[in-house]
């Protein structure tokens, strides 16, 4: 896919691997739109990046709430045009045991990670079909296929991300949109 020109809207872009994309994203010369919770890392992050000449909007919010993945949606698509690629980065880790088992935060993992996907996709889904064209990239993990010690909410969102994904690609494609799934292993 040819990126310089391309819009982009990174979630999860303040830390880890989204600020890593945007930093790479930003160096193919697309434009980016980038959304996390933390205002004040993305804030930052999109200064260093206009700094070096890309052009970097900050979309703070929360992927975990569905009205304001519309809202922002809208809010892209009416200041830098229609967005051509959804990168669906935004997500979260905390190791699972037995002794402290906790249905509400691994649900509320599940929201964020998976949950999250959802929304975006809400969000973008409805012009990218009127479009014909778009590409929705999720970034899943290589937890989402096997059980790991310690991973169990985790691997299961990613699961969840992947099975989803994998099963709407048969729907969109012949529609236009490009659906894929990113599943990296360790990061630091």
């Amino acid at each position: 896919m040819q990126l310089s020109g391309k819009i982009i809207w990174l979630t999860g872009a303040s830390s880890g691997i989204g600020a890593a994309l945007a930093y790479e994203l930003a160096s193919r010369g697309v434009k980016l739109a980038l959304t996390a919770r933390n205002g004040a890392k993305l804030t930052a992050l999109a200064e260093d990046l206009r700094g070096a000449g890309a052009v970097a909007a900050v979309f703070t919010g929360d992927v975990t709430d569905l009205a304001e993945m519309k809202r922002i949606s809208a809010e892209i698509e009416h200041s830098l045009g229609p967005i051509d690629l959804l990168l669906a980065n935004a997500g979260t880790h905390f190791e699972t045991w037995p002794e402290n088992f906790n249905s509400v935060e691994y649900q509320n993992l599940m929201n964020i990670n998976y949950g999250g996907l959802l929304h975006c996709l809400d969000a973008v889904l409805p012009q990218m079909l009127l479009r014909g064209t778009g590409t929705v990239v999720g970034i899943a993990s290589l937890a989402g296929y096997r059980g790991l010690p310690r991973a169990g909410a985790y691997g299961a969102s990613k699961a969840a991300m992947i099975h989803f994904l994998e099963s709407v690609r048969f729907h969109l494609r012949p529609r236009g949109i490009k659906v894929v799934v990113v599943n990296p292993g360790f990061v630091k």
